[in-house]
């Protein structure tokens, strides 16, 4: 599975390393991420969020097609269409299978094969807010003791 997830840059990332995804409204940069049927992760590339995924998912593809030689499949969803299809099929020897929302669903839906990836992205945004914590460490070991030796 691939898809991409754009992220929000904080003001101290160079204005070189982010840029705006017009879709999401979103300035900063995009994950692009292939992982195999459990989730585990095959290929990561960072861009811009400008950068569009078909852009990305020839880089990226090539790369995970010369790591992982027996890969013949992948499914993606509509903003991997065109010209990328038979790319891969012709030079990479590798299916790009689309899988497509139908027209009568409304809001969320879970799609076959694509909540895969949509919960490695989940995965990395919890632990992202984990690692995001900006308290000192010594103001964890800190935070119960009373000053007041009273207390004690």
């Amino acid at each position: 599975m691939i898809d991409s997830q754009s992220v929000k840059a904080d003001a101290v990332v160079g204005a070189d390393s982010r840029g705006f995804d017009g879709g999401k409204l979103i300035n900063g940069r995009e994950r692009h991420a292939v992982v195999d049927t459990l989730g585990l992760v095959l290929g990561v590339m960072v861009t811009t969020a400008d950068t569009g995924d078909r852009t990305a998912a020839r880089v990226l593809l090539e790369q995970v097609t010369h790591a992982h030689h027996r890969l013949e499949l992948i499914w993606a969803d509509g903003g991997y269409t065109g010209s990328l299809i038979e790319r891969c099929l012709a030079t990479l020897a590798l299916v790009l299978a689309i899988v497509k929302r139908s027209d009568d669903m409304r809001g969320f839906v879970v799609l076959p094969k694509r909540w895969i990836v949509e919960r490695f992205f989940a995965h990395l945004m919890r632990s992202r807010r984990s690692a995001a914590t900006r308290t000192p460490p010594e103001q964890y070991c800190c935070a119960h003791s009373s000053t007041d030796p009273k207390a004690a």
